[in-house]
């Protein structure tokens, strides 16, 4: 998806009209999807919209006279920042083959080791073989088992926490430069 779509998508996405939107914004960088998250927090802040931190969650709640303003200041934030055009690309068999890798030798062990329960992985061929949508995901698999055991021992503050500890996949710089 290139900058310009991402752009739009986030305009329609909030249903701002045209004449709202900056012609000109300028582009700082193109980035991975693991840095956006932190760029657009930071930016976001920046346009007048801190983040309302609970929890080790992040969420903005602008009161409705703001809802505007928080969709150009977030079409501004993604145009300033859009994810690498590289990284918007659907993965190949080979990549995919990485992301099995990947979540059979570094993220089924993970979540073992934290006594949750997944199930063994396909084969390969299976694996490559279903489609993105219904393809084995072991942290799909034990994500009720987390969000359970972070209500009820605060185990984790957040699922962005867990994923931190047993990532799903490699990191994307990585998995799209074939390293």
């Amino acid at each position: 998806m290139s900058r310009e779509q991402q752009m739009t998508s986030v305009a329609e996405s909030f249903s701002v009209p045209s004449e709202l939107l900056p012609e000109d914004v300028e582009l700082v960088r193109y980035v991975t999807p693991e840095e956006q998250f932190d760029l657009m927090t930071d930016c976001l802040e920046q346009e007048g919209f801190p983040p309302i931190r609970e929890g080790g969650e992040i969420s903005y709640i602008p009161g409705e006279d703001q809802m505007m303003a928080f969709a150009v200041a977030t079409y501004v934030c993604v145009g300033r920042y859009p994810i690498d055009f590289a990284y918007t690309q659907p993965l190949t068999d080979d990549q995919w083959a990485r992301v099995y890798e990947h979540q059979v030798e570094v993220t089924v062990p993970c979540i073992r080791e934290l006594g949750y329960e997944v199930s063994d992985p396909p084969t390969l061929q299976t694996y490559l073989d279903t489609g993105p949508e219904s393809r084995w995901n072991p942290v799909r698999e034990v994500e009720q088992q987390v969000t359970e055991d972070a209500l009820s021992t605060g185990r984790w503050g957040s699922f962005e926490e867990f994923l931190d500890a047993c990532p799903p996949s490699p990191p994307a710089d990585e998995l799209r430069s074939g390293r």
